[in-house]
C-alpha cells in the first residue's frame, strides 16, 4: 500500500483521520519538512514511497514517481483520496 504524504497546505489532521485506512502516512509539519522546498519534498517522497496530496499547482510535475495528487484541473485532494479509498 501506498502512503500518503501530506503537504503544508492541508491540514495535519488528516494524518489522524486516515490512519484506519493509509497507516503510516505523514504530514510535512510531523517529519519537520515544513519549510522544506518542493523539490526536496518531491525526493523525500520518490525515497520513501509517498503519494503527495497537495493543493499546489506549482509542484514540480516533471517526473510521475512518486504521484501527486493536486488541485490541476479543478479536482481537489480529498476527491482524489475518495477515489483511492473507494477503488
Amino acid at each position: 500500500m501506498k502512503l500518503l504524504l501530506f503537504d503544508q497546505n492541508l491540514s495535519p489532521r488528516l494524518v489522524s483521520c486516515l490512519a484506519d485506512i493509509y497507516p503510516g502516512s505523514v504530514h510535512l509539519d510531523g517529519i519537520g519538512l515544513a519549510t522544506t522546498p518542493d523539490r526536496e519534498v518531491w525526493d523525500y517522497a520518490r525515497q520513501h514511497d509517498y503519494i503527495i496530496v497537495t493543493k499546489d499547482a506549482d509542484v514540480v510535475l516533471c517526473d510521475l514517481n512518486p504521484l501527486v495528487a493536486t488541485e490541476q484541473a479543478g479536482i481537489r485532494p480529498v476527491v482524489i483520496l475518495q477515489y483511492a479509498i473507494m477503488s
